[in-house]
């Protein structure tokens, strides 16, 4: 199990840095790597609670792969270089999409999932 968890952060990092080479801004690759990455999790999370998909594969791509494709450090460190520089609103606006926003968005596509897919 351990094997894919390690193969799968492998594959998710490498995916992270061309997500940072495509996009040559770290506040917006940072973003959608944690957006996307979130609602794979959620699905895969929805697949495995169903029984759709074996635990290697939620190994795989779920905990290895979305937890090294999914940067919330890098968003955290943002949050406090801005907290030093004094740009409040950057602050305010990185914390409110990133935390209560993909919250939001994990939130509702599991209720979709759920209710339209799983059910």
């Amino acid at each position: 199990m351990i094997f894919y968890i390690i193969l799968g952060g492998m594959i998710g990092a490498i995916f992270r840095l061309g997500l940072n080479d495509i996009f040559r801004s770290n506040l917006i690759s940072t973003w959608l790597a944690n957006f996307i990455g979130s609602l794979l999790l959620v699905y895969l999370f929805s697949l495995n609670n169903h029984g759709l998909i074996s635990h290697i594969t939620y190994s795989f791509w779920g905990i290895g792969f979305s937890g090294a494709f999914t940067t919330f450090a890098t968003v955290n460190n943002q949050l406090f270089e801005a907290l030093l520089n004094k740009q409040y609103k950057k602050v305010l606006i990185l914390s409110v999409t990133t935390y209560l926003g993909i919250l939001i968005f994990a939130f509702l596509f599991y209720y979709c999932l759920n209710f339209f897919i799983f059910n």
